[in-house]
């Protein structure tokens, strides 16, 4: 096998596994992603977690205080230790992501977050 097609298929096997391992941009790793955000205080970089529907429902306003007060929750518990997904239900343009967060102190939360797929890239669904 020649070199060039041997680096292609190197190629294309990290990024079945890449996707596999939910590093492709999953309704999971958008959940990760948004309490590591979380985590190091980066409320405003976490918001763009959150669909536009829950954006103009909620309003910026509303939402800022309140992903806020989450990351001071967090902070209070000594950090995320982990986020595991512990089941990721895909159907279509939504999906529902159930979790575990292990935060440093110990103590553990178990959540759920409905998703929804806008332009392309998964979103957290907040809603009322």
């Amino acid at each position: 096998m020649s070199r060039t097609r041997l680096s292609m298929l190197l190629v294309v096997v990290l990024a079945a596994t890449a996707m596999a391992c939910g590093l492709g941009g999953g309704p999971g790793s958008v959940i990760k992603d948004f309490y590591k955000k979380i985590d190091r205080g980066e409320v405003s970089s976490a918001m763009e977690s959150l669909s536009q529907t829950a954006r103009t429902q909620f309003g910026d306003a509303m939402l800022q205080p309140g992903l806020s007060s989450l990351s001071e929750t967090t902070r209070s518990k000594g950090g995320i230790a982990s986020v595991k997904i512990t089941q990721e239900e895909v159907h279509g343009e939504t999906a529902t992501v159930s979790f575990l967060i292990t935060y440093k102190n110990g103590t553990t939360k178990t959540d759920s977050e409905k998703m929804i797929k806008e332009d392309g890239r998964w979103r957290i669904a907040a809603s009322k």
